[in-house]
């Protein structure tokens, strides 16, 4: 089963705040969305981590 984050939410109120852990799942199961949304979430954190590290 698939699921996609645009009908998940981490307390059923804001679907603005998708529940991580059904967006692993989802990613793990094939889906692309949830993918693409875990990318963009943390792409610039990841960034400025390996950003910080190199400078060192």
């Amino acid at each position: 089963m698939v699921l996609h984050p645009r009908t998940l939410t981490t307390n059923g109120t804001n679907p603005h705040h998708v529940n991580e852990l059904a967006l692993i799942e989802s990613f793990r199961s094939g889906d692309e969305f949830a993918f693409v949304s875990l990318y963009n979430r943390y792409k610039g954190p990841v960034y400025a981590f390996c950003y910080k590290m190199i400078l060192e």
